[in-house]
C-alpha cells in the first residue's frame, strides 16, 4: 500500500510552520478533494511561534547546499516556512549546511519535497529525517528498490510525517509566496528514467522568480519553457548535463542566475556546453563545486548573492 496520499490535479496546499509535533494536525479527504485540518490552538500556537522565532524573517533566502553531486536547496520564505528541496547523496553534507544556515537551535523543516527517487536526490534525506522533524513530505510517488529508500520510508513512518504526492498543476502556498508545480503531469505512471517523472517547481515570493529544476530532460525543459516566462534565478537541470539547458529552454527563461549544484563526477558535469549556453543569454553563473554555499536573499527590490 502506498504511503502517500493522493491529491487531485490543481490542489493547493497552504503551509505554516510547524509546533513541536507535526505541520499538518490531520488530513481528511472530503468531496473528492484532501483539505487541511487545523484546530484552533494549533493555529494560535503556530501564530505565536511565527512571531517569536521568525520576526525577522521578512526576506526571500534560497540556500543551494554544497552536499557533492547531488541536489539539495533550502528555501526560507518571508514569514520563516522552511522548504528543502530534495537532500543530496547519503552523506552528512546536507545536515552539516543545514546546521550552517539554520537558525541556532532549529530542528524542525516544515515541508521537505523529493523530486525523484535517485540516490543523489534522496540519500541524505536520512540523515535529515533522522536530525530534523519534518512537517510534510511532498514526492511524485515513485519509489526506488533501493534499501536505503526503505529505510527513508520507515523513519517518515517512525515520525508519523504525513506524504503527500504532487503533480502538475498543484501548487503549495504560504503567506503571499507560492511554489507551483511545473512537472511531472498526473497521467504519468511509469518511466524508464526517473528523471522524466521529477518534481520541477517555480517559485514566487517578494518579486522574485525563481526555476528548481532537478535533473530536468531537454523534452521536460520545452515544456516548462511554455509554462514559465523570465526568471530571476535557475537551479541548473541535471547538474549541468549536455543534454539539458537546452538553447530554447535558456532563452524562454533568460535567467539572471544560473545555480549549479555539482561535485567530483566523472560526466563531465557542468559540461562546457551548457556554461557556454548559460553566458550566452547573460546568467551569472555559480557553482557549489567552486563556490561552496551559495547563498541568495531577495528583499523585493534587489537579489544578492553570497558565497
Amino acid at each position: 500500500m502506498s504511503p502517500y496520499g493522493r491529491c487531485p490535479q490543481g490542489t493547493d496546499f497552504e503551509i505554516m510552520p510547524i509546533v513541536p509535533q507535526e505541520v499538518f494536525k490531520y488530513i481528511e479527504r472530503k468531496s473528492g478533494r484532501f483539505i487541511l485540518i487545523f484546530l484552533l490552538l494549533l493555529v494560535l500556537c503556530v501564530w505565536l511561534l511565527v512571531r517569536i522565532t521568525q520576526a525577522d524573517q521578512k526576506d526571500l533566502a534560497m540556500y543551494f547546499l554544497p552536499v557533492g553531486q547531488g541536489d539539495s536547496e533550502l528555501v526560507i520564505l518571508p514569514g520563516g516556512a522552511k522548504i528543502l528541496i530534495d537532500g543530496g547523496p547519503p552523506t552528512l553534507n546536507t545536515v552539516r549546511a543545514l546546521d550552517k544556515v539554520l537558525p541556532e537551535g532549529t530542528r524542525t523543516i516544515d515541508a521537505v519535497i523529493m523530486t525523484h527517487p535517485q540516490l543523489d536526490h534522496y540519500g541524505g534525506l536520512i540523515d535529515v529525517a533522522r536530525r530534523y522533524q519534518i512537517g510534510i513530505f511532498v514526492s511524485n510517488g515513485f519509489s526506488s528498490g533501493l534499501g536505503s529508500f526503505s529505510e527513508l520510508q520507515s523513519l517518515l513512518k517512525a515520525h508519523k510525517v504525513p506524504q503527500i504526492i504532487l503533480h502538475k498543476g498543484d501548487a503549495i502556498r504560504y503567506a503571499s509566496s507560492t511554489l507551483l508545480v511545473l512537472a511531472p503531469p498526473v497521467e504519468i505512471k511509469s518511466v524508464a528514467d526517473p528523471n522524466e517523472a521529477a518534481i520541477l517547481l517555480e517559485l514566487f515570493s517578494k518579486n522574485t522568480t525563481a526555476l528548481f529544476m532537478s535533473d530536468a530532460t531537454a523534452e521536460m525543459e520545452q515544456d516548462v519553457a511554455k509554462q514559465a516566462g523570465p526568471v530571476d534565478v535557475l537551479k541548473v537541470s541535471h547538474h549541468g548535463s549536455k543534454y539539458s539547458s537546452t538553447e530554447y529552454f535558456l532563452r524562454a527563461t533568460s535567467p539572471t542566475i544560473a545555480a549549479i549544484e555539482v561535485g567530483k563526477n566523472t560526466y563531465g558535469h557542468p559540461t562546457p556546453q551548457t556554461l557556454a549556453r548559460l553566458k550566452a543569454v547573460g546568467a551569472k553563473i555559480f557553482r557549489t563545486d567552486k563556490d561552496g554555499l551559495i547563498m541568495i536573499r531577495s528583499d523585493g527590490t534587489s537579489i544578492t548573492v553570497l558565497k
